[in-house]
């Protein structure tokens, strides 16, 4: 069975990102809480396991795929890139910057890629997002939320 360059690369970015997936599974197992049930390891873990296990299916799929070409199950990765590049943007962004901040302005330009809405919508949104998450941890979780290096809002 030959295997075409198109799918040989969809399948190392799959490989990519199941790796990636791991390595943060593993890192994320070092924030363990000392008080509290859910600890800041939580999502970090969360996240990870989505991404080992949707990109194993991926890897099945193209696999899987009976013909040579791959173009009608994975049509296009230029999505993913540009996702994976705008998550890596918010991480560094809560880093610098904070939750809070970071949180807006990574709901504002997702908005802005995915769809064509008014500006006020997608302030509005992006505020309300925030506001909610800001809220949940605070008075719910009773978790801190990071502040960043410019300890913005």
């Amino acid at each position: 069975m030959q295997i075409s360059l198109f799918r040989k690369k969809e399948l190392g970015n799959s490989v990519i990102f199941i790796s990636i997936g791991i390595i943060f599974l593993i890192l994320s197992r070092g924030m363990e809480a000392d008080v509290y049930i859910i600890g800041p390891g939580f999502f970090p873990r969360l996240i990870s396991a989505s991404l080992i296990v949707i990109n194993v299916v991926r890897f099945l799929v193209i696999i899987m795929s009976s013909n040579g070409s791959t173009a009608d199950v994975m049509s296009n990765s230029r999505p993913l890139y540009i996702l994976t590049i705008l998550l890596i943007s918010y991480l560094a962004g809560i880093i610098i910057v904070g939750l809070s901040l970071a949180t807006v302005l990574f709901i504002y330009v997702l908005m802005s890629i995915l769809g064509n809405r008014s500006l006020f919508q997608k302030i509005l949104i992006a505020l309300a997002v925030t506001f909610a998450i800001k809220a949940i941890f605070k008075w719910v979780l009773v978790l801190p939320l990071p502040t960043g290096f410019w300890n913005i809002f």
